[in-house]
């Protein structure tokens, strides 16, 4: 009790249970420098598919008692680029998203707060000027993707995030 005022102080501790994160993942990278075609042989695709399932977790639902799941996972995400590369020019696009996750089993009015699937865009390129400077320009959330968190619903959104598009640019020297 500070001033005739009474606080209550949480904060966030260890816990003591036993969490088990199982999954699998899968992933390819394919250079197209096989092809006899020459702008074909500079190019390639990396790609990846993670699954995640977690047991043990205890958080649970306040107001109908079901399970939740670990917070912060993912049950599925995927990157996806293509590139094109030679000892001139670069450029590379990449698109990354993952499902929904749990942020908290007690949030805003006791539900529990989930960050809602996401994906974003985004592209790099660069030109060699020299062997020693080159320059580059890099392009980050191209389709303008919205970040959005609800309250176990997403008619009770508690949060939308963006970011916006954001350009940079610039020169690299080598020495």
């Amino acid at each position: 009790m500070v001033d005739g005022v009474t606080y209550a102080i949480t904060l966030p501790v260890n816990g003591a249970q036993r969490v088990t994160i199982n999954g699998a993942e899968v992933g390819a990278q394919v250079a197209f420098d096989f092809v006899n075609v020459p702008v074909l042989r500079h190019m390639g695709v990396i790609a990846n598919y993670t699954y995640s399932k977690d047991s043990g977790y205890a958080g649970r639902d306040f107001f109908t008692g079901g399970a939740l799941p670990f917070p912060g996972l993912s049950r599925h995400s995927y990157n996806l680029s293509a590139y094109y590369e030679d000892s001139v020019f670069s450029v590379r696009g990449s698109y990354n998203w993952r499902s929904n996750y749990l942020i908290t089993a007690l949030g805003r009015g006791n539900n529990p707060e989930f960050g809602e699937a996401f994906g974003q865009l985004d592209a790099s390129a660069s030109v060699n000027l020299t062997d020693k400077v080159s320059i580059f320009a890099e392009g980050v959330n191209l389709t303008d993707a919205t970040r959005a968190e609800n309250a176990n619903s997403v008619y009770r959104r508690t949060l939308l995030e963006t970011y916006g598009r954001r350009f940079y640019g610039g020169v690299r020297f080598r020495f």
